[in-house]
């Protein structure tokens, strides 16, 4: 399970921050998590749930932006959001993912 080495990385990202700013403690956080990011979102907030307290997070609110997979068809030359990166109007395969991808650090309030 991978979302265990995400949860630390984001929670020493967390940490430095709070350390550059001269801060105590995070009051909340926003994470823009693209679906097709190989993220399972419910295990990540497991993971953090359990390895926040004691930290600078562990009373920090944490919300997500859920971004849907954005691609565009390079054959018929649409922009859609998608379940799957194929497009629904020709059924191509030659895609370009725009967003939908990342698991982005959107934004930290401090204290």
């Amino acid at each position: 399970m991978h979302e265990y080495s995400i949860v630390q990385s984001f929670m020493q990202m967390c940490e430095d921050y709070v350390k550059q700013n001269e801060c105590t403690k995070v009051l909340s956080a926003k994470i823009k998590a693209g679906v097709f990011s190989g993220i399972e979102l419910s295990l990540f907030e497991r993971a953090l749930e359990g390895f926040k307290e004691g930290s600078v997070l562990e009373d920090a609110k944490i919300s997500y932006v859920i971004q849907p997979l954005k691609i565009l068809c390079r054959d018929c030359h649409t922009t859609q959001e998608v379940q799957t990166p194929i497009c629904p109007s020709c059924h191509s395969q030659n895609t370009e993912v725009l967003d939908g991808e990342e698991f982005v650090l959107l934004s930290l309030e401090m204290e």
